[in-house]
């Protein structure tokens, strides 16, 4: 066998690979559909967004989330959002399936 029909093999591999292991878990642990969570700050710059221990600060974020699995989401204003000068404000829009 050549060599470009082993790398076409572990890209196929590496392809798939991550929803196989997402699919394992979700039997394994008899857990719930698996749902997608986008983050996104208005103005950028505002701030991050923590969920769980991950602070995002690279906007607009996506990641998967596991049905009746609890997240918690905290809003870290950037350090001049309340400044004397009043710009700026923090607000949720939360949508879920």
């Amino acid at each position: 066998m050549n060599w470009n029909y082993h790398i076409n093999v572990l890209n196929t591999f590496a392809t798939h690979r991550s929803d196989c292991v997402k699919q394992h878990i979700q039997d394994y642990f008899n857990l719930g559909a698996i749902h997608e969570l986008t983050l996104d700050v208005e103005p950028a710059g505002c701030g991050t967004i923590q969920v769980n221990t991950i602070e995002i600060d690279d906007f607009s974020w996506q990641g998967e989330y596991f049905e009746g699995i609890p997240i918690t989401l905290t809003a870290i204003p950037a350090p001049d959002i309340n400044s004397a000068n009043g710009r700026g404000h923090a607000a949720w829009s939360l949508k879920s399936p």
